[in-house]
């Protein structure tokens, strides 16, 4: 069997992914984020099996865990969000209700929650995904 390789796109954007996540987390030092980032290329030039960015996110957090020194890294920021979102669901479960097509606007207000990612987005702003959700501009 022959060793394959990560879709091209897909490394730029997991390193991105890494850099933007030790900032997340609080790790400003250059030296820690590189060999972060060197650590990360490694197992991305190592990596066997189904090659996506999805499937090496385990690895990916794993290494997370390591620099942040946390078991669960995104912790306070998933918190964040949660108490964000909830001041949603009023508007959202009202903009469903008033829908004419009520699945495509359920469905809609879903995608809205698999839409935040800050790793990858570290600009993510909910305020504009709902926006977004509540026009007809998707």
């Amino acid at each position: 069997m022959t060793k394959q390789i990560f879709e091209p796109a897909c490394i730029p954007c997991i390193l991105n992914q890494g850099l933007n996540s030790a900032k997340l987390f609080g790790i400003t030092d250059k030296k820690t984020q590189l060999i972060m980032l060197n650590e990360i290329m490694s197992e991305i030039l190592n990596y066997k099996g189904n090659l996506s960015g999805p499937l090496f996110s385990s690895t990916f957090q794993s290494i997370m865990k390591k620099y942040s020194k946390s078991d669960n890294p995104y912790k306070l920021i998933k918190e964040k969000n949660l108490e964000q979102a909830k001041q949603y669901i009023p508007y959202l479960s009202e903009m469903i209700r008033l829908s004419e097509d009520k699945i495509e606007m359920a469905i809609r207000a879903a995608i809205l929650g698999n839409t935040i990612d800050l790793g990858a987005n570290p600009n993510y702003n909910l305020e504009d995904e709902v926006n977004k959700i509540s026009s007809n501009n998707i």
